[in-house]
């Protein structure tokens, strides 16, 4: 491909031997956090490209919380926002939604509000717009399997992902996000969508100095496309 695996693959093809040698240094690990999930009222997700490497775990944890913790949990609201260039990016994390679907997709269907995924498609083509990605049926088998949710639209995806097609107003989204009472905003992605997500938190913590809220917490991790 491009960029530092093309470099790599040259440098095997340039040794007589078919190897070479090298130093690798690995960089995470990523998506973890020194606070508790629990321990908040609202979880909000935010990642653009990539950066979906390390927020889709906490998808997982939480609904593994919802199942165990039902009546005892605090948490009661996720929202994950995915900025992505091309329908096809999904296939990305179409195994860990079918998977979500199937574990879990009882105790989301009693509780509908607590899950919701937006997905914003950004590319220009508006042919994409009715691209139905390669491994929507991974999705759909496991979602009829549990009979566990409807199809959203006609993209055969678990009712708590939508997809949208267009770029997202960022700022307006953080803006007009309902705060509870204690709330984990948690982002990965460029350095632009890091910027503007961490400053639209920021402004929001206005809500925290003036005793409307008691908590804004923000978590950052370092992902671009």
């Amino acid at each position: 491909m491009k960029g530092l695996t093309n470099v790599w693959y040259k440098k095997l093809l340039a040794s007589e031997d078919g190897q070479f040698s090298g130093n690798l240094l690995i960089d995470g690990p990523f998506g973890g956090v020194d606070r508790d999930v629990a321990s908040f009222n609202s979880l909000f997700l935010f990642a653009s490209g990539t950066g979906i490497t390390a927020i889709i775990s906490f998808i997982n944890q939480v609904c593994e919380l919802k199942k165990t913790n039902q009546s005892s949990l605090l948490l009661s609201r996720v929202e994950m926002h995915w900025c992505i260039r091309e329908m096809s990016d999904i296939a990305w994390i179409s195994k860990e939604l079918a998977l979500i679907s199937e574990k879990y997709g009882d105790i989301l269907k009693e509780d509908e509000k607590f899950l919701k995924i937006n997905i914003y498609c950004c590319s220009k083509d508006q042919q994409q717009q009715e691209y139905i990605y390669k491994e929507a049926k991974q999705v759909e088998d496991a979602t009829s399997s549990s009979d566990s949710f409807e199809k959203s639209s006609n993209r055969e995806l678990p009712g708590f992902v939508e997809i949208i097609d267009f770029k997202p107003d960022i700022k307006k989204i953080v803006k007009e996000i309902e705060l509870q009472d204690k709330n984990m905003f948690v982002l990965s992605g460029g350095d632009l969508f890091k910027e503007n997500v961490s400053n639209s938190v920021a402004r929001r913590q206005i809500s925290a100095i003036n005793g409307k809220v008691s908590e804004i917490y923000l978590h950052t991790e370092n992902f671009s496309w």
